[in-house]
């Protein structure tokens, strides 16, 4: 067996024991509902300010929009693999940390199956629970002070399943198909003294349910440019969840226990809509540009100081090549490239919004005869506020992915 059919065989047995969400975040905003959304596609498209409802799969795999799996070369088998790191600096009107996370991110898989149809399959996080927030309260009727401290782990994951039909010669139609499921882990400890825990409350949540989300893409094509429209949209989508509650003391004896607890917070997929725009020249450069929605005013959430609104995303992403993927000039044939984005959050806080900006850079580095790629990405931006006595984090983060392209489907001539 060779040894691309061996290690995409290890990554499908490895399914069950991987949970990618893991370590990929440290915001206290992930505290509600299943956590901070992660965002979809690959380095490529972090680099380019995450932009890529109108990008093709054409160096690599592009999992933002289903329609446009169809535009892998026939002859090529994908297989993609991706890591990040973050180091965030958080900061409050009191007190000031850092923090770093890192993890592996997703592994997918692409080809053409026929003329007409595109295939990719993958394993990624699709949100992410992260953060440690210590309060100093009192006791009800009573003076005594004690340190309550909220942790939580873990985060939603997806396997997807994508499909994408040309419809005519420049108009192409995708669905994804995921199973999402994943355990967000939540603590409470309760202490008098802060030598010691008096108690711990843990709560492990259960979440997972079928999700659709489809994209279409329209190609205007001139004899040196190409122009496309792109759009995304999914439906809103009620999650399936269970509770499993335990109390213990300081010793770390059981003291309650509870399983399929109501749950009393929304744990739902909001309905999107996204619309995207890019110009190429082929094998020079590309711009794009984004607009995402997530109709998010339907979710509730059981704390009274927050309001949620529906999200709204731009994104703006550039690639510039000098000599394209298969030019002979070191450094002539790699991919440069920029953009940046601006996301105003579904979350209000004490009537502050979350939202969040970035500046990104990144790098294609074509690898082995130019037929595969190294995509690197850095992202420099922002989250929150210092308003109302609440947390901005400061990031910086960089996205590696290896894009592994080789001919499967090369017919011989001679026997």
């Amino acid at each position: 067996m060779k040894l691309k059919h061996t290690l995409i065989l290890l990554l499908i047995v490895s399914i069950p024991k991987l949970n990618f969400s893991q370590n990929l975040t440290s915001s206290p905003y992930s505290i509600f509902g299943i956590g901070e959304i992660n965002p979809k596609g690959s380095s490529l498209n972090a680099a380019m300010g995450g932009t890529g409802i109108a990008l093709k799969s054409v160096t690599g795999l592009n999992s933002i929009n289903p329609a446009s799996y169809n535009t892998i070369d026939s002859l090529f088998f994908i297989y993609e693999i991706g890591i990040m790191g973050e180091y965030s600096m958080f900061s409050s009107d009191a007190s000031s940390q850092d923090q770093v996370v890192g993890n592996l991110c997703y592994f997918s898989l692409g080809f053409r199956a026929k003329e007409w149809w595109g295939v990719s399959f993958g394993l990624a996080p699709f949100s992410s629970v992260g953060y440690e927030i210590t309060t100093i309260s009192n006791m009800e009727n009573d003076n005594t002070v004690f340190d309550d401290t909220y942790s939580g782990s873990g985060g939603i994951n997806q396997i997807y399943l994508g499909n994408s039909f040309s419809l005519s010669k420049n108009i192409s139609f995708g669905v994804n198909l995921s199973y999402l499921f994943g355990l967000i882990e939540e603590d409470e400890e309760i202490s008098l003294s802060r030598s010691y825990t008096d108690y711990t409350i843990h709560n492990g949540k259960n979440v997972n349910g079928l999700y659709l989300d489809y994209g279409i893409q329209v190609s205007f094509p001139t004899q040196k440019y190409n122009w496309v429209i792109g759009a995304i949209w999914g439906n809103k989508k009620q999650m399936n969840s269970s509770n499993d509650k335990s109390i213990y003391d300081y010793d770390g004896n059981l003291l309650y226990s509870d399983e399929d607890v109501e749950l009393e917070d929304d744990y739902l997929i909001p309905r999107k809509f996204g619309l995207g725009f890019s110009f190429s020249k082929k094998e020079k450069y590309t711009l794009a540009l984004d607009y995402l929605m997530n109709e998010w005013s339907d979710a509730e959430f059981t704390n009274t100081n927050l309001k949620t609104k529906n999200s709204h995303k731009l994104s703006v992403g550039f690639e510039i090549t000098p000599e394209g993927r298969y030019g002979d000039v070191f450094l002539k044939n790699w991919y440069y490239r920029i953009g940046g984005y601006y996301n105003r959050s579904y979350l209000t806080i004490d009537n502050q919004s979350i939202n969040s900006m970035a500046l990104t850079l990144g790098f294609g580095i074509p690898v082995k005869r130019n037929l595969s790629m190294v995509n690197i990405a850095f992202e420099i931006g922002k989250n929150g506020t210092l308003n109302k006595g609440l947390i901005q984090e400061n990031f910086y983060s960089i996205n590696l992915n290896l894009s592994l392209q080789d001919i499967w489907f090369l017919k011989k001539k001679f026997q």
